[in-house]
C-alpha cells in the first residue's frame, strides 16, 4: 500500500508540474510585449518554472526509488522460493573430487589454512569443511601463492554482502569473463538456489601488505540440487584464510531485474 501510495502522489505532482509549465508559456508568451509589469510577472513565471523543474526532480528520485525497492523484493522473494523448492526437493552437493583431504598434500595443506580461519575449530569440522572445498572442483586443486597485486573477485545477490569466511572467489580476469553473460553465472559457478539471482553486486579483495596467501585452484564441479542442475566449468580460486586479505571491495552491480 505504501508503495501504491508513493506512486500515486508522484503522478499527482508530474501533473501538477506539467501543468505549472504549460501556463507558465501562455503567460510568457502572452505578457512579452509589456514593459515593467511583464518584467515582474516574467520573474513569478521563472520561479514557477524553477518549482516546476524541482518538483519533476522530485518525482524521477522517488519512481527510481520504487523501482529499486520494487525490484530489491522480487529478486529476494525469487530466491526464496528457488531455495525452499530446492530444500524440498534435494540437498546441494557438488559433484566433484571425493577425497579424504589427510591423504593428499592439498588436503593437508588446506587444513592449516582453515585451521588458521577458526583456531577453535575441532579437527572434525576442519576435516569437514576441507572436504567440501576439495569436492567444489572436478580434481584436486593447484596450490599456490597469491602475489602482491593480486585481485580476486566473487559475486553476491544484489544487496547482499560478502560472508566473512566464505572462501569462493575467482580471479580478475576469469570473472570479467564470465561477467559478460551474467544469465549464466550461476550454471558456470556451480551455485546454491538461494544464491542465484537476476542481477549480482561484484566484490573484489586483495592481498594484505607483505602478505603472499595461499590459494587453491581448480574447475568448479557440476551441482545438483534435487531437480537443479548445474554445469560448473568455470575457474576458481579457494581462499580457506581470509586474514591475509582485505576487506572485500564493492565495485559495481550486473545484470537486471526481469
Amino acid at each position: 500500500m505504501a508503495v501504491l501510495a508513493a506512486i500515486s502522489a508522484g503522478a499527482g505532482a508530474a501533473v501538477l508540474a506539467a501543468r505549472l509549465l504549460g501556463y507558465g508559456a501562455k503567460l510568457r508568451e502572452a505578457l512579452s510585449q509589456h514593459g515593467r509589469l511583464a518584467r515582474v510577472l516574467l520573474a513569478i513565471y521563472d520561479g514557477i518554472d524553477k518549482l516546476a523543474d524541482n518538483i519533476s526532480a522530485l518525482v524521477r528520485a522517488l519512481w527510481r526509488n520504487i523501482s529499486e525497492t520494487v525490484e530489491g523484493t522480487v529478486d529476494r522473494t525469487n530466491r526464496v522460493v528457488r531455495a525452499t523448492r530446492a530444500a524440498r526437493t534435494g540437498e546441494f552437493t557438488p559433484l566433484g573430487v571425493r577425497a579424504n583431504p589427510l591423504n593428499s598434500e592439498e588436503g593437508r595443506t588446506m587444513l592449516r589454512e582453515l585451521a588458521k580461519e577458526d583456531p577453535n575449530a575441532s579437527l572434525r569440522t576442519l576435516n569437514q569443511r576441507a572436504k567440501a572445498n576439495l569436492q567444489s572442483g572436478r580434481t584436486l586443486p593447484q596450490v599456490g601463492l597469491a602475489e602482491s597485486g593480486t585481485e580476486l573477485m566473487k559475486v553476491v545477490p544484489r544487496g547482499e554482502r560478502v560472508g566473512h569466511h566464505s572462501p569462493f572467489f575467482a580471479t580478475r580476469e576469469e570473472m570479467l569473463k564470465l561477467t559478460q553473460k551474467p544469465e549464466k553465472l550461476a550454471d558456470s559457478l556451480g551455485l546454491p538456489a538461494s544464491s542465484e539471482s537476476s542481477a549480482y553486486d561484484l566484490y573484489s579483495i586483495t592481498p594484505k601488505p607483505g602478505r603472499n596467501p595461499t590459494i587453491f585452484t581448480s574447475e568448479v564441479a557440476p551441482t545438483v540440487e534435487g531437480s537443479i542442475r548445474r554445469q560448473g566449468g568455470a575457474t576458481q580460486t579457494v581462499v580457506p584464510y581470509r586474514g591475509d586479505w582485505s576487506e572485500p571491495v564493492y565495485r559495481r552491480t550486473i545484470g537486471s531485474s526481469p
